[in-house]
């Protein structure tokens, strides 16, 4: 028992550093992107815009296939040399899907400093699809310090690259060079690390292995596809729906975005290392109920301080050549407590209702582009973040209906009228604060935020977590 906590310890710390980093990386770059003296805002537009299509154009070269490899490896019903017959479903992808991205840039209306971009950075990112699938492997042996290492380098490798493109040579094409040889040098590390215990380890191509790939990873790929596109439809469909500097606007709600995203990283984290746990636990619902508990509130509490504090945010982050980014991250906190609401994306996963979390990732996607198409020719980016409101409640009524169809209540644990009492009171010295500077406000708003959680939990789940920290500080 001590030994599989010590593993499970140690497995959800390299996942967080790993996760972690990623996010701090994607936060940085945007941070050097925006105060970069030569990068104009239209500029930072196209180079934001560029990743977000990678990441959408990647899903397809993904297919969802990471939850296939680490749970058959790790339960050893296939074998090790397997893993080159799966890069090599993704390579075939990836050049599919390439060939297919390029063609549809020179049907855009881009000029060749987007198209660089669009195909320098979507490269880059079904690299990284491939180089995952390695990754994947190190995780089904329970080497998660090897994928955090790896990730960790990859991070940093893209940040220095960056740093010299922008600044040494004043070229945003060459930002695209950078997300493609810092991947490339990540990919090249873990076919090193594999090749160390692995004699095959090349792609290998084998058409009735990947049909069979296709039928087993559909439903996961389905969701990852859908899920994901809707977290980046509101700026894909920015960049063609408004009619006033489409690439300042896309700026302006991507680094909203990157707020809402490094908000997150909390129940990102908690619900990756809380899926293997609740797979396995006996008493699921009373964890279910005292982590939303804890979560929602804390999402309420985020979402405040983002939404009052949202000017000084801007200025004290990016400058306030991006003041404008404000009033889209003001409308976007809400979607910050809406994120927060992990455990009941878990709760269906656990509970054996996949197909109502895709339901809800369609009811998003369908409501989004509604929204965009409506809300953003009459009010740009702020119009976009309005959509993003829009789309997270359609999840959320799936959500709900799914919880309650299935006798639990809709609110799965949460304590309201505690959260509603102590954000009553949050908001109140919130005000009292707002004459001070930021970096004087946020560790305070920290600690506020640990005190009120921990008065809206149970004694008994204030013991459960003191007892594991002691136990923790003893293994």
């Amino acid at each position: 028992m001590k030994s599989n906590f010590q593993r499970a310890k140690k497995n959800i710390f390299w996942s967080f550093i790993s996760v972690l980093s990623k996010l701090l990386a994607g936060f940085a770059i945007s941070i050097l992107i925006a105060r970069a003296p030569g990068v104009e805002v239209y500029e930072a537009g196209q180079i934001l815009y560029a990743i977000s299509l990678a990441v959408v154009i990647s899903l397809f070269v993904d297919y969802g296939i990471d939850t296939y490899l680490i749970k058959e490896i790790a339960a050893k019903k296939i074998e090790k040399n397997e893993l080159s017959y799966i890069s090599g479903f993704r390579v075939f992808l990836g050049i599919i899907v390439f060939f297919l991205f390029y063609c549809i840039l020179l049907l855009t209306d881009f000029n060749f400093q987007e198209i660089a971009l669009c195909l320098l950075i979507g490269a880059a990112y079904i690299v990284n699809v491939i180089n995952r699938t390695y990754l994947a492997y190190f995780q089904s042996q329970h080497e998660f310090k090897k994928e955090t290492s790896i990730a960790f380098i990859s991070s940093v490798l893209l940040i220095i690259f960056i740093v010299i493109s922008l600044y040494g040579f004043e070229s945003i094409v060459s930002v695209g060079y950078s997300y493609f040889f810092a991947r490339l040098l990540s990919l090249l590390m873990s076919m090193y690390y594999i090749s160390k215990s692995e004699k095959c380890f090349l792609p290998k191509f084998n058409f009735n292995k990947f049909q069979g790939y296709f039928v087993n990873s559909f439903s996961f790929g389905l969701l990852a596809i859908v899920a994901t596109t809707c977290i980046y439809l509101d700026t894909l469909l920015l960049r063609f729906l408004t009619n006033d500097n489409p690439e300042v606007q896309v700026a302006y709600f991507q680094i909203a975005m990157q707020f809402v995203m490094a908000a997150t990283l909390i129940p990102g984290i908690i619900g990756k290392g809380l899926l293997p746990v609740l797979s396995s636990s006996d008493d699921q619902d009373a964890t279910y109920f005292s982590v939303n508990n804890i979560l929602m509130t804390t999402g309420v509490l985020v979402a405040i301080f983002v939404s009052m504090y949202s000017e000084k945010l801007i200025l004290f982050v990016y400058g306030e050549k991006y003041l404008m980014v404000a009033n889209a991250l003001e409308i976007v906190s809400i979607v910050i407590m809406m994120r927060f609401g992990m455990m009941y994306n878990l709760f269906l996963t656990i509970k054996g209702n996949n197909w109502f979390r895709v339901l809800g990732s369609l009811a998003m996607l369908i409501t989004g582009v509604i929204a965009n198409f409506i809300l953003v020719p009459l009010y740009g980016f702020e119009g976009s973040a309005i959509s993003s409101i829009f789309s997270h409640i359609a999840i959320w009524f799936v959500y709900l209906y799914a919880v309650k169809s299935m006798g639990y209540s809709i609110l799965l644990g949460w304590n309201f009228l505690k959260a509603f009492f102590i954000s009553t009171l949050f908001i109140m010295i919130m005000f009292v604060l707002k004459s001070y500077e930021i970096y004087y406000v946020l560790p305070l708003v920290f600690v506020l935020i640990v005190l009120f959680v921990l008065f809206v939990m149970t004694a008994q789940d204030k013991k459960y977590i003191f007892d594991k920290v002691k136990f923790s500080l003893k293994v």
